[in-house]
């Protein structure tokens, strides 16, 4: 009796054990008809945009419409996952340009969500007109919009007549050319850009020579052999080791001419244009707009190709074709590309022209760009302190801050004719990067290898990653 009763439970076990929830933080499958997303923890991104949708998904009684988190307690076997089941046609239905996947792999073997066709299977009302077309269709590919880029930021090196002069730079018809060669000639003692950013710096100079819509590069030109050795000496010098020990410290006293964070301009929202501007008030003085937009120095590397402007997407989703969930997907679409979500992260929040939540970075929703610009010019503080002291901040100095505003800064960023899909502080941690274009750079880069040498190894990498 006691052996039949041990069956029957064991049988029950047996037949209930489908049906329970999975006892692993690394499962991979969901429990829910919600969308789905991999992620590792709190501080990724994707997680923190996609939990501000989930809140507001809970406030509205849209819990059905929410995310899903699927957590992994490494990032190897997150990575292995991740990869693995979407070249299989499984894994998350939310992805995102942040995360470390062969994006160019992806598009060519048909594993990422054409949106356009989602769109148009519900005749959703959802329209793309009130966005940035430029910037949205670099996520297009051969008319299929695999890609939602979310917000973006120019491709400027940003710095100010103060800081060149400190350094020694002739600021008589200085260019970007001129200071490279300055560098390399030992006239200027300094760094390109700040050490710890060399690595994104010459990244991004390759990827500019690389087409992966054609599969095709353009590394073996005079253009491309002149810049990678004047970029390499400028930005390394000699010292190689330093260069790569180098660890934000102050262990190296010499200088840098550029440097998202110190030393001049954040390029990228109004909002940060305008608080760089009064930060950097003490040298811009000048008694007309055309000399205080020339104090602003503002340089476009030849890198960017045919004297354009550039920028790159610093923010992007996509979905796996995997995924059937069409009504979810919009709603995320709508929601993320809609004014709330937008001016949160741009600064476009009416009568919070000081919020911290502005970022750096332009949103792709035009009403959102307009309102970020008009938040960036009411914005005014009493002072500051930069590295003169403190700085009273009069009403003189706003309306010039609004004048490079209107007359300088807007002008240039509304010429941008072409953009990215890599942004510059995670070019190096793509999966083209780590995986393809790590090796012959770092090599390069140490000198240990010659530039010819140098040249073949990208191309061959490349051309095989992209055509194989």
């Amino acid at each position: 009796m006691k052996k039949r009763v041990l069956s029957l439970i064991l049988a029950l076990i047996i037949l209930l054990c489908p049906l329970l929830p999975a006892c692993t933080n690394s499962s991979s499958e969901s429990n829910t008809d919600r969308l789905t997303v991999y992620a590792i923890n709190e501080d990724d991104i994707l997680v923190r945009f996609l939990k501000k949708y989930n809140a507001y998904c809970n406030v509205n009684d849209r819990e059905e419409d929410s995310v899903e988190f699927i957590y992994f307690d490494s990032y190897e076997e997150y990575e292995a996952k991740l990869g693995t089941e979407l070249m299989a046609g499984k894994g998350p239905d939310v992805l995102a340009l942040s995360q470390n996947l062969p994006i160019e792999k992806l598009i060519k073997n048909n594993n990422l969500l054409d949106l356009n066709e989602v769109i148009n299977s519900l005749n959703s009302d959802f329209s793309f007109d009130n966005l940035n077309k430029m910037v949205m269709d670099s996520g297009v590919f051969d008319g299929k919009r695999y890609i939602l880029p979310l917000y973006y930021s120019p491709d400027f090196l940003v710095t100010s007549n103060s800081r060149l002069d400190y350094l020694g730079a002739d600021l008589e018809g200085v260019t970007f050319e001129t200071l490279c060669e300055d560098i390399n000639q030992g006239q200027l003692d300094c760094y390109l850009v700040h050490p710890g950013f060399g690595d994104n710096f010459f990244y991004s100079f390759v990827y500019q020579y690389i087409n992966t819509r054609n599969g095709t590069t353009e590394f073996d030109t005079d253009e491309f052999r002149n810049l990678a050795e004047a970029f390499r000496k400028a930005l390394i010098g000699d010292s190689y080791s330093d260069f790569y020990d180098y660890e934000f410290s102050s262990e190296t006293n010499r200088e840098y001419l550029f440097d998202s964070f110190e030393n001049g301009f954040n390029a990228g929202s109004f909002g940060a244009f305008a608080r760089s501007y009064l930060r950097s008030s003490n040298y811009i003085l000048e008694d007309s707009i055309e000399k205080s937009s020339h104090s602003i120095k503002i340089f476009y590397p030849n890198f960017n190709r045919e004297d354009k402007l550039s920028a790159t997407v610093e923010f992007g989703f996509m979905f796996s074709s995997n995924c059937k969930k069409y009504d979810k997907v919009i709603k995320l679409i709508e929601y993320m590309l809609g004014f709330d979500s937008q001016s949160y992260y741009c600064g476009g929040r009416e009568g919070d022209p000081e919020s911290t939540s502005g970022g750096s970075w332009l949103p792709v929703n035009l009403e959102v760009y307009e309102a970020s610009y008009k938040n960036a010019l009411e914005y005014k503080v009493d002072e500051y302190y930069n590295e003169s002291g403190k700085v009273t901040v009069s009403h003189e100095l706003i309306e010039k801050k609004n004048q490079a505003l209107s007359e300088y800064y807007r002008p240039l960023l509304e010429d941008i004719t072409t953009c990215s899909l890599y942004d510059f502080e995670g070019i190096t941690s793509t999966h083209i990067s780590k995986n393809v274009l790590k090796s012959p750079i770092d090599s390069y880069l140490k000198g240990e290898i010659t530039l010819d040498t140098f040249i073949n190894r990208l191309t061959n990498s490349v051309n095989m990653y992209l055509n194989e």
